[in-house]
């Protein structure tokens, strides 16, 4: 018999639990864009426990955790999000800032039910019926996990 997955607000004493997996993805992201992200440090481990204590004791952005026995093994951080410009249909959206799965334990459906949670708990209560997220251009992964789950490219960032 597998262990279930539990759903949870983390507190502030749970945060060395949650900073491991924020590495995880912070290294997969630097991974995939060196330019863009800074290598990982200490400097910004500790960057990263400050804006977690933050979130957590100001609630924004808000957290949700999903946990197997004691191990934390994903987390979404969500917020709602508006648009200033005066010619979008869309000014109020439910805004997905971070969300990672510890790499065993994906392809379970734990970061569909994370998002799915987020919606249908938090934003599809205050009338928010569009969401948005941000994702590499260079995970091809993600972007086919975040289709399926009926996400789709409306705009996009450009660097030079």
């Amino acid at each position: 018999m597998s262990t279930p997955i539990e759903f949870i607000k983390p507190t502030i004493d749970q945060i060395p639990k949650l900073l491991p997996l924020w590495e995880e993805q912070y290294r997969l992201h630097h991974s995939l864009d060196d330019i863009y992200y800074v290598p990982w440090s200490k400097t910004l481990a500790l960057k990263i426990e400050e804006y977690l204590t933050a979130a957590i004791n100001n609630g924004a952005p808000l957290l949700l955790v999903a946990k197997m026995g004691d191990d934390f093994i994903g987390f979404v951080t969500y917020d709602v999000g508006t648009e200033s410009y005066f010619d979008t249909k869309i000014i109020k959206f439910g805004l997905i800032v971070e969300i990672i799965v510890n790499a065993k334990h994906r392809g379970q459906g734990i970061g569909e039910k994370l998002i799915k949670m987020v919606e249908d708990s938090y934003f599809k209560p205050q009338g928010i019926n569009d969401m948005r997220l941000q994702c590499s251009q260079s995970n091809p992964l993600a972007h086919k996990f975040y289709k399926r789950l009926g996400f789709e490219p409306r705009q996009v960032l450009l660097y030079k």
